[in-house]
Protein backbone atom coordinates (compact mmCIF):
# COMPACT_ATOMS: atom_id res chain seq x y z
CA UNK A 1 0.00 0.00 0.00
CA UNK A 2 1.55 3.47 -1.15
CA UNK A 3 2.35 5.83 1.78
CA UNK A 4 0.37 8.65 2.09
CA UNK A 5 1.57 12.31 1.80
CA UNK A 6 0.92 14.28 5.19
CA UNK A 7 0.14 17.78 5.47
CA UNK A 8 3.25 20.08 6.46
CA UNK A 9 3.34 20.94 9.99
CA UNK A 10 2.48 23.97 11.19
CA UNK A 11 5.27 26.44 12.45
CA UNK A 12 4.91 26.56 15.89
CA UNK A 13 5.56 29.82 18.37
CA UNK A 14 5.42 33.20 16.96
CA UNK A 15 5.73 34.73 13.52
CA UNK A 16 9.18 36.78 13.75
CA UNK A 17 10.15 39.28 11.24
CA UNK A 18 12.44 38.06 8.86
CA UNK A 19 14.72 41.31 9.29
CA UNK A 20 17.13 41.23 12.40
CA UNK A 21 17.01 43.78 15.25
CA UNK A 22 19.74 45.39 13.44
CA UNK A 23 18.47 45.62 10.09
CA UNK A 24 15.37 47.49 11.34
CA UNK A 25 17.43 50.04 12.94
CA UNK A 26 19.28 50.56 10.10
CA UNK A 27 16.21 50.79 8.53
CA UNK A 28 14.78 53.31 10.85
CA UNK A 29 18.09 55.56 10.38
CA UNK A 30 17.53 55.79 6.51
CA UNK A 31 14.02 56.60 6.70
CA UNK A 32 15.23 59.44 8.96
CA UNK A 33 18.02 60.65 7.41
CA UNK A 34 15.87 60.89 3.59
CA UNK A 35 12.94 63.00 5.62
CA UNK A 36 15.35 65.32 6.83
CA UNK A 37 17.34 65.43 3.72
CA UNK A 38 14.03 66.96 2.00
CA UNK A 39 12.79 68.91 4.86
CA UNK A 40 17.05 70.39 4.19
CA UNK A 41 15.99 70.38 0.33
CA UNK A 42 12.05 72.37 1.08
CA UNK A 43 13.76 74.37 3.19
CA UNK A 44 16.64 75.86 1.21
CA UNK A 45 14.08 76.16 -1.92
CA UNK A 46 11.42 77.42 -0.28
CA UNK A 47 8.60 75.33 0.43
CA UNK A 48 7.12 76.05 3.80
CA UNK A 49 4.48 73.72 4.06
CA UNK A 50 3.45 70.27 3.41
CA UNK A 51 4.13 69.32 -0.56
CA UNK A 52 0.84 70.08 -2.54
CA UNK A 53 1.49 68.55 -6.24
CA UNK A 54 -1.29 70.04 -7.80
CA UNK A 55 0.25 73.48 -6.27
CA UNK A 56 3.46 72.88 -7.38
CA UNK A 57 2.25 72.36 -10.56
CA UNK A 58 0.19 75.36 -11.04
CA UNK A 59 3.37 77.45 -9.32
CA UNK A 60 5.42 76.00 -12.47
CA UNK A 61 3.05 76.94 -15.19
CA UNK A 62 2.91 80.83 -14.14
CA UNK A 63 6.57 81.03 -13.98
CA UNK A 64 7.36 78.94 -17.65
CA UNK A 65 4.77 81.65 -18.78
CA UNK A 66 6.43 84.30 -16.95
CA UNK A 67 9.43 82.89 -18.56
CA UNK A 68 8.61 83.97 -21.86
CA UNK A 69 7.22 87.71 -21.01
CA UNK A 70 10.83 88.12 -19.10
CA UNK A 71 12.13 86.99 -22.91
CA UNK A 72 10.32 90.20 -24.52
CA UNK A 73 11.11 92.39 -21.43
CA UNK A 74 15.16 91.27 -22.06
CA UNK A 75 15.12 91.62 -25.64
CA UNK A 76 13.60 95.25 -25.44
CA UNK A 77 16.20 96.26 -22.96
CA UNK A 78 18.93 94.80 -25.45
CA UNK A 79 17.36 96.55 -28.36
CA UNK A 80 18.03 99.74 -26.36
CA UNK A 81 21.21 99.37 -25.68
CA UNK A 82 22.77 98.18 -28.84
CA UNK A 83 20.69 101.41 -30.30
CA UNK A 84 22.44 103.62 -28.10
CA UNK A 85 26.39 102.33 -27.47
CA UNK A 86 28.75 102.92 -30.43
CA UNK A 87 29.75 101.33 -33.47
CA UNK A 88 31.60 97.40 -31.93
CA UNK A 89 30.40 98.80 -28.60
CA UNK A 90 27.39 95.87 -28.09
CA UNK A 91 29.74 92.73 -28.17
CA UNK A 92 31.38 94.29 -25.59
CA UNK A 93 28.07 95.30 -23.75
CA UNK A 94 27.26 91.96 -24.09
CA UNK A 95 30.25 90.70 -22.49
CA UNK A 96 29.70 92.68 -19.43
CA UNK A 97 26.26 91.23 -19.20
CA UNK A 98 27.82 87.57 -19.74
CA UNK A 99 25.04 86.90 -22.23
CA UNK A 100 25.80 85.20 -25.74
CA UNK A 101 25.47 87.09 -29.03
CA UNK A 102 23.50 84.07 -30.41
CA UNK A 103 21.07 84.44 -27.38
CA UNK A 104 21.21 88.26 -27.34
CA UNK A 105 19.78 88.04 -30.87
CA UNK A 106 17.02 85.61 -30.18
CA UNK A 107 15.74 87.50 -27.41
CA UNK A 108 15.71 90.94 -29.81
CA UNK A 109 14.05 89.00 -32.51
CA UNK A 110 11.21 87.62 -30.07
CA UNK A 111 10.77 91.22 -29.18
CA UNK A 112 10.61 92.32 -32.15
CA UNK A 113 8.39 90.09 -33.72
CA UNK A 114 6.21 89.28 -30.87
CA UNK A 115 5.60 93.49 -29.77
CA UNK A 116 5.04 94.51 -33.60
CA UNK A 117 1.35 93.41 -33.63
CA UNK A 118 -1.19 93.25 -30.77
CA UNK A 119 -2.62 89.83 -31.76
CA UNK A 120 1.12 88.36 -31.44
CA UNK A 121 0.97 89.14 -27.83
CA UNK A 122 -0.53 86.07 -27.13
CA UNK A 123 2.37 83.99 -28.31
CA UNK A 124 3.93 85.86 -25.45
CA UNK A 125 2.48 83.85 -22.82
CA UNK A 126 4.10 80.63 -23.73
CA UNK A 127 7.51 79.25 -22.25
CA UNK A 128 10.50 81.02 -23.01
CA UNK A 129 12.30 78.07 -24.90
CA UNK A 130 8.87 78.26 -27.43
CA UNK A 131 9.02 82.39 -27.09
CA UNK A 132 12.36 81.53 -28.48
CA UNK A 133 11.65 78.55 -31.42
CA UNK A 134 9.06 80.97 -32.91
CA UNK A 135 10.90 84.04 -33.40
CA UNK A 136 12.53 82.34 -36.20
CA UNK A 137 9.27 82.12 -37.88
CA UNK A 138 8.32 85.00 -40.69
CA UNK A 139 5.82 87.55 -40.05
CA UNK A 140 3.46 86.28 -42.09
CA UNK A 141 3.13 82.27 -40.40
CA UNK A 142 3.07 84.09 -36.97
CA UNK A 143 0.03 86.24 -38.00
CA UNK A 144 -1.69 82.91 -39.07
CA UNK A 145 -0.74 81.00 -35.79
CA UNK A 146 -1.79 84.54 -33.41
CA UNK A 147 -4.92 84.75 -35.13
CA UNK A 148 -5.58 80.69 -35.00
CA UNK A 149 -5.43 80.47 -38.76
CA UNK A 150 -2.65 77.73 -38.98
CA UNK A 151 -4.08 74.56 -38.56
CA UNK A 152 -2.08 72.70 -36.13
CA UNK A 153 0.02 75.32 -34.73
CA UNK A 154 -2.61 77.63 -32.50
CA UNK A 155 -1.35 78.74 -29.59
CA UNK A 156 -3.30 76.51 -27.49
CA UNK A 157 -2.30 73.54 -29.42
CA UNK A 158 1.51 74.68 -28.91
CA UNK A 159 1.01 75.26 -25.27
CA UNK A 160 0.23 71.89 -25.29
CA UNK A 161 3.43 70.40 -26.88
CA UNK A 162 6.68 69.67 -26.00
CA UNK A 163 9.53 71.32 -27.08
CA UNK A 164 10.24 68.40 -29.18
CA UNK A 165 6.93 68.03 -30.62
CA UNK A 166 7.07 71.84 -31.42
CA UNK A 167 10.59 71.63 -33.37
CA UNK A 168 9.56 69.05 -35.72
CA UNK A 169 6.20 70.64 -36.62
CA UNK A 170 8.27 73.83 -36.76
CA UNK A 171 10.62 71.88 -39.30
CA UNK A 172 8.09 70.43 -41.31
CA UNK A 173 6.11 73.40 -41.73
CA UNK A 174 9.47 75.68 -42.78
CA UNK A 175 9.87 72.46 -45.03
CA UNK A 176 6.21 73.30 -46.80
CA UNK A 177 6.90 76.90 -46.73
CA UNK A 178 10.27 76.40 -48.69
CA UNK A 179 8.64 73.90 -51.13
CA UNK A 180 5.43 76.43 -51.74
CA UNK A 181 8.00 79.31 -52.68
CA UNK A 182 10.19 77.12 -54.36
CA UNK A 183 7.29 76.36 -56.51
CA UNK A 184 5.56 80.11 -57.04
CA UNK A 185 9.60 81.24 -57.89
CA UNK A 186 9.61 77.76 -60.84
CA UNK A 187 5.98 79.06 -61.98
CA UNK A 188 7.12 82.86 -62.09
CA UNK A 189 10.06 82.42 -64.22
CA UNK A 190 8.25 79.99 -66.28
CA UNK A 191 5.51 83.19 -66.96
CA UNK A 192 8.41 85.73 -67.00
CA UNK A 193 10.13 83.54 -69.83
CA UNK A 194 6.79 82.53 -71.77
CA UNK A 195 6.01 86.79 -71.24
CA UNK A 196 10.05 86.98 -73.14
CA UNK A 197 9.46 84.86 -76.06
CA UNK A 198 6.07 86.04 -77.03
CA UNK A 199 7.63 89.95 -76.85
CA UNK A 200 10.62 88.17 -79.35
CA UNK A 201 7.84 86.94 -81.21
CA UNK A 202 5.55 89.76 -81.13
CA UNK A 203 8.92 91.89 -82.58
CA UNK A 204 9.80 89.29 -85.91
CA UNK A 205 5.75 89.44 -86.60
CA UNK A 206 5.71 93.25 -86.67
CA UNK A 207 8.56 93.01 -89.69
CA UNK A 208 5.83 90.60 -91.94
CA UNK A 209 2.94 91.19 -93.88
CA UNK A 210 -1.02 91.85 -92.54
CA UNK A 211 -1.97 87.93 -93.67
CA UNK A 212 1.69 86.19 -93.15
CA UNK A 213 1.53 87.76 -89.42
CA UNK A 214 -2.03 86.45 -89.50
CA UNK A 215 -1.46 83.17 -90.03
CA UNK A 216 2.15 82.82 -87.30
CA UNK A 217 -0.43 84.31 -84.78
CA UNK A 218 -3.44 82.02 -85.54
CA UNK A 219 -1.37 79.03 -84.74
CA UNK A 220 0.17 80.63 -81.75
CA UNK A 221 -3.30 81.00 -80.43
CA UNK A 222 -4.28 77.33 -81.20
CA UNK A 223 -1.23 76.26 -79.22
CA UNK A 224 -2.51 79.03 -76.06
CA UNK A 225 -6.42 77.68 -77.43
CA UNK A 226 -4.90 74.10 -76.17
CA UNK A 227 -3.45 75.39 -73.09
CA UNK A 228 -6.93 77.26 -72.20
CA UNK A 229 -8.62 74.00 -73.02
CA UNK A 230 -6.32 72.01 -70.37
CA UNK A 231 -6.97 74.34 -67.71
CA UNK A 232 -10.75 74.48 -68.22
CA UNK A 233 -10.75 70.69 -67.67
CA UNK A 234 -8.77 71.52 -64.60
CA UNK A 235 -11.59 73.49 -63.44
CA UNK A 236 -14.28 70.85 -64.49
CA UNK A 237 -12.36 68.05 -62.35
CA UNK A 238 -12.57 70.43 -59.50
CA UNK A 239 -15.70 71.28 -59.72
CA UNK A 240 -16.67 67.88 -59.75
CA UNK A 241 -14.22 66.63 -56.64
CA UNK A 242 -16.23 69.57 -54.52
CA UNK A 243 -19.68 68.37 -55.90
CA UNK A 244 -18.74 64.57 -55.10
CA UNK A 245 -17.20 65.28 -51.64
CA UNK A 246 -20.43 66.93 -50.47
CA UNK A 247 -22.11 64.62 -52.00
CA UNK A 248 -20.18 61.63 -50.39
CA UNK A 249 -21.27 63.97 -46.71
CA UNK A 250 -24.94 64.33 -47.63
CA UNK A 251 -24.72 67.66 -47.26
CA UNK A 252 -25.86 70.78 -49.93
CA UNK A 253 -22.94 73.00 -50.92
CA UNK A 254 -22.47 76.36 -48.63
CA UNK A 255 -23.60 79.38 -50.56
CA UNK A 256 -20.30 81.19 -50.48
CA UNK A 257 -18.32 78.02 -52.30
CA UNK A 258 -21.24 78.38 -54.69
CA UNK A 259 -19.96 81.68 -55.27
CA UNK A 260 -16.49 81.17 -56.01
CA UNK A 261 -16.90 78.31 -58.22
CA UNK A 262 -19.19 80.64 -60.08
CA UNK A 263 -16.73 83.27 -59.97
CA UNK A 264 -13.99 81.24 -61.29
CA UNK A 265 -16.23 80.32 -64.27
CA UNK A 266 -17.88 83.75 -64.78
CA UNK A 267 -13.83 85.34 -65.23
CA UNK A 268 -13.11 82.39 -67.74
CA UNK A 269 -16.15 83.00 -69.96
CA UNK A 270 -16.11 86.82 -69.75
CA UNK A 271 -12.37 86.94 -70.88
CA UNK A 272 -13.42 84.65 -73.53
CA UNK A 273 -16.28 86.86 -74.53
CA UNK A 274 -13.81 89.97 -74.32
CA UNK A 275 -11.48 88.27 -76.73
CA UNK A 276 -14.36 87.66 -79.37
CA UNK A 277 -15.57 91.00 -79.17
CA UNK A 278 -12.69 92.24 -80.63
CA UNK A 279 -13.39 90.59 -83.24
CA UNK A 280 -16.17 92.14 -84.69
Amino acid sequence: MPRQTLPAAESIGPNLPKQSPADMIADADRLAQQRQALADWDARYGLTGAYDRSAALNACRTLIAEAGMRILILGRALLIVKAHEPAGQFTAALDELGIAPRMAQRCMSAARKLDEKESRKLLANLEASKVLELATLDDDTLDEIAEGGLEGLTVDEIDRMSMRELRQQLRELKKDRAADAEATGELINEKDAKINDLERRYRRWSRMPARERADEIILDGAKAAAEIGSCCHRIELAVHAIRDAYAEAGANIEPDLADRIDGLLRDATERVAAMRETLR
